[in-house]
């Protein structure tokens, strides 16, 4: 009968595992009860001789009288049935898949050598779980092979045991010296030398037997100081100390693909309070740099995420900056590109900001620059764009370079003892309108393009090379001398009255009214027009309204006096009073007494438009 005519793949689940399970164990039974001893013997082997029978459903036996060759696979778990690879096979370790063994089964009956040739390694330390379960998975071969077959796990699993004969010998204590080891006791130095002996586990090169008290165990141990061992293991294992005498203590990580690093690793669930502690206990002892990450390969030196670095009255000493006990940031030359300060606070300059780029203060900020009143410090920035509001007050020898506001102009405070060089401040929504900038060194308000107002602080003028825009405000009396100086202004004044109302300018104490045009068709154009509006029935075009007073000089007073001609040019008409046509009355005298007077060298001319005497002197009889 063939496996593979009755459905292996089907039937190897109900198969059963019959009669004996043989188990051999040596080195690591022992290791399972917990007690580890030494017996006269040249080496263990470290197999586990397995036997059973193997049979179908229908409790048939497979195989035949000359015996198959079927695939085997063997891994220890530590639950009978169910499970899971990962976590529950603890060996082959690392969840790893067993190598594929092939066994002659005859009759049923196969035995397996597991941890023999054509097996895995049988590595695992029993001492570590007293109660683990064979797995056994099989699976008929294909075409004499097992490349590429289906494997059945058969359940549940056996449990691995020890004979009566391992448990024997898990203490030679229980034998007589000629059943077990003989014993002699050195009278000189009071040891007990044992001859013929072997360890119940393999130890390295080099290491001797340590009792270790906690575990209650003998143990292979490094043969050096320390009451854990000496390496790094055996003393976290068991809270030893490592004492370094004279040498340092270097951690050579060497292997690059595997990404090795020095790692403490917190797996239990409570709180260790300092994972690492460095300190000074020995008399008078210091330690110069407790952690020295100065490496010029080191990307980060310390990297704390989102941690926090907490201290009490500590000190941090950097080239550029200090940062004192009380937390206060002092900072010794702070030059950078950009510096950028978040929230709301002050910036204490006790020695000097010096900037070569841009700073920027992202929200309400107090900057203070001085430090005992007497002035000292200073603050050499290229810029300083202020996003939100900027209230600045300032003591300092020297302050350079623009202050701006880089929204709506909202709250900008200056107030300064001396000034180096200049002040500019700047309409932030015009990059190019500069609304005025201070000379300290001139001591004028003055500008760099259009839209500035230009003060000078010596001479007190108030001018502007180019100003465009309107002034307005509430109304206030302007007193000044010169103070309005411009080489050019269109509509000078411009009064916007209204409906009804008047516009009146006047003049005290004006000596000389000056208004001098040339290359100009028109002097003086005054433009009125009359409505309808009841409230107006006179509009006057010029109204000279004089009061005069006799100051005991022979003084003569003119309502309007028209000067000498002066350099008569032949070519020209030159008329002292001209009058325009559709006049009512081209000259109109209100009183009544009022004369005209000539002087005994004039003459009174009148013509027509045609330029023809209208009549002369001699015809003229009525007048007197």
């Amino acid at each position: 009968m063939k496996l593979r005519d009755k459905k292996l793949a089907k039937s190897i689940g109900q198969l059963c595992i019959f009669a004996v399970q043989f188990f051999v164990l040596f080195l690591f039974i022992f290791n399972y009860l917990g007690v580890s001893k030494a017996f006269s013997v040249a080496g263990v082997p470290e197999i586990i001789n397995f036997q059973g029978r193997l049979l179908n459903s229908s409790g048939t036996l497979l195989g035949g009288a000359s015996g198959t060759n079927y695939c085997y696979r063997f891994s220890i778990w530590d639950v009978a049935t169910g499970g899971t690879a990962n976590p529950n096979q603890i060996w082959p370790t690392g969840f790893a898949t067993p190598t594929t063994m092939t066994i002659l089964t005859r009759d049923g009956v196969f035995d397996a050598q597991i941890g023999g040739a054509g097996g895995d390694t049988l590595d695992y330390n029993f001492q570590d779980n007293d109660t683990v379960y064979i797995n056994i998975e099989v699976a008929a071969q294909v075409a004499s092979s097992c490349v590429g077959v289906t494997f059945e796990t058969l359940s549940p699993r056996p449990q691995i045991v020890s004979s009566g004969y391992a448990i024997n010998a898990g203490s030679v204590s229980l034998f007589a010296g000629a059943n077990g080891a003989s014993a002699t006791t050195s009278s000189a130095s009071g040891l007990e030398n044992i001859g013929g002996l072997s360890l119940l586990q393999g130890c390295a090169n080099n290491e001797i037997l340590k009792w270790n008290e906690a575990s209650d165990i003998w143990a292979c141990a490094a043969d050096s100081a320390g009451g854990g061992g000496g390496t790094l293991d055996d003393a976290y294992n068991n809270g030893a100390t490592i004492t370094v005498d004279a040498y340092d203590v270097i951690f050579n990580l060497n292997d690059a693909t595997n990404d090795y690093k020095f790692v403490i690793d917190n797996t239990t669930t409570g709180t260790i309070s300092d994972s690492l502690v460095v300190q000074t206990t020995g008399v008078g002892a210091v330690i110069t740099d407790a952690l020295d990450l100065s490496d010029a390969d080191i990307v980060n030196a310390l990297n704390i995420g989102a941690n926090t670095i907490l201290g009490t009255g500590a000190v941090i000493d950097f080239t550029a900056f200090d940062v004192d006990a009380s937390g206060n940031l002092t900072a010794l030359s702070l030059n950078s590109d950009t510096l950028t300060l978040t929230g709301t606070g002050t910036i204490n300059g006790l020695d000097a900001i010096d900037a070569t780029g841009e700073t920027t203060l992202e929200s309400a900020l107090d900057i203070v620059g001085d430090v005992d009143g007497t002035g000292l410090g200073a603050v050499d920035l290229d810029e300083l764009a202020v996003e939100t509001e900027l209230e600045a007050v300032l003591d300092l020898d020297a302050l350079q370079g623009a202050v701006t506001d880089g929204q709506v102009p909202n709250n900008i405070t200056i107030d300064l003892a001396t000034l180096a060089s200049t002040v500019t401040v700047v309409d932030g929504t015009d990059a190019t309108s500069f609304v005025a900038i201070f000379d300290s060194d001139t001591g004028s308000l003055a500008a760099k393009t259009d839209g500035a107002l230009l003060y000078n602080a010596t001479t007190g003028a108030l001018s502007a090379t180019s100003f465009v825009g309107a002034l307005t405000g509430a109304a206030t009396d302007l007193n000044c001398t010169d103070c309005i100086n411009a080489t050019e202004i269109e509509d000078i004044f411009l009064l916007n009255t209204g409906d009804s109302g008047s516009g009146n300018y006047s003049w005290t104490g004006v000596h000389d009214w000056t208004n001098t045009i040339t290359n100009s068709s028109q002097q003086q154009d005054l433009n009125l027009t009359l409505g309808a509006d009841a409230d107006v029935d006179n509009v006057y075009g010029l109204n000279v309204d004089v009061t005069s007073a006799n100051t005991g000089d022979a003084d003569v007073l003119a309502a309007v006096n028209i000067a000498n001609l002066t350099s008569a040019d032949g070519t020209v008409v030159e008329r002292a009073l001209q009058i325009g046509n559709a006049w009512d009355s081209n000259l109109f005298f209100a009183d009544t007494t009022t004369q005209i007077q000539i002087s005994n060298t004039g003459t009174i001319v009148f013509e027509d438009d045609a330029g023809n005497d209208m009549f002369s002197l001699a015809d003229a009889g009525a007048i007197t």
